[in-house]
């Protein structure tokens, strides 16, 4: 489990009396990663296996037949090492092509969570992607038109900590306390308002959202937000 059930009640209880002093919404996703990287897997895969049959095929007297067969098994075995171990996201070839699919998957969870309609209320992500080391704030267009880009660093500077300290639960606290501070400034909560409950979303591995992904391109949503490689893994 990458947070334990303490943690995330701790997370759980930090956004519930965030969202005790604003009309805003604050939401927390954690996914262990942001992409399959199935592309890669099986593409090193079916190269180290038609590299080690070259090399039988150069040392060994086998029929094409065997060498054939070798090289799909090792090319499946490999495959499945690299997939069920989580390795995968390793053989990316670039940082820029993980921080790339880790932006597009926040930007998904961005638009599923509502923040980019207008009729929502002001709310923000609090977004953490183990696999690529990132971590992003990002603000609905509402509060981003009140709150200038440099007052988000403090909530993911407490973010980027927390994962680089191996104490991810008190880097979300520490968040959630200062986004519910800027959300609380400008959209204080009313007499009679009922705040909506939301708690930690600790996702699988992602899913292909053609459309969000799309939308994700060109939308203009998140120019209040902030997003920092968050330095080693954090391992829970």
């Amino acid at each position: 489990m990458i947070l334990s059930d303490e943690d995330q009640a701790r997370i759980n209880a930090a956004i519930a009396a965030a969202e005790q002093k604003t009309k805003g919404q604050i939401f927390c996703v954690l996914t262990p990663s942001s992409e399959e990287y199935a592309i890669y897997a099986l593409a090193w895969s079916a190269l180290i296996a038609l590299v080690c049959a070259f090399a039988l095929a150069a040392t060994t007297h086998l029929a094409p037949l065997p060498l054939i067969l070798i090289q799909i098994f090792l090319c499946a075995a490999l495959y499945m090492v690299l997939s069920f171990f989580g390795l995968a996201p390793h053989f990316a070839p670039y940082v820029h092509v993980r921080l790339e699919h880790a932006h597009r998957y926040a930007m998904e969870q961005f638009i599923c969570h509502g923040l980019t309609r207008r009729q929502t209320p002001a709310g923000v992500l609090i977004f953490v992607s183990l696999a690529e080391n990132y971590v992003r704030v990002i603000a609905s267009e509402s509060i981003a038109a009140k709150v200038d880009k440099p007052l988000w660093r403090g909530a993911l500077d407490s973010l980027s900590q927390g994962t680089r300290d191996g104490d991810l639960a008190t880097g979300f606290v520490k968040a959630i306390e200062q986004c519910g501070a800027l959300l609380a400034e400008h959209f204080p909560a009313q007499e009679g308002d009922v705040p909506v409950k939301h708690e930690l979303y600790v996702l699988g591995r992602p899913k292909r959202r053609i459309l969000a992904r799309l939308l994700a391109r060109f939308l203009p949503a998140a120019r209040g937000g902030e997003h920092r490689n968050a330095g080693p893994p954090v391992r829970g």
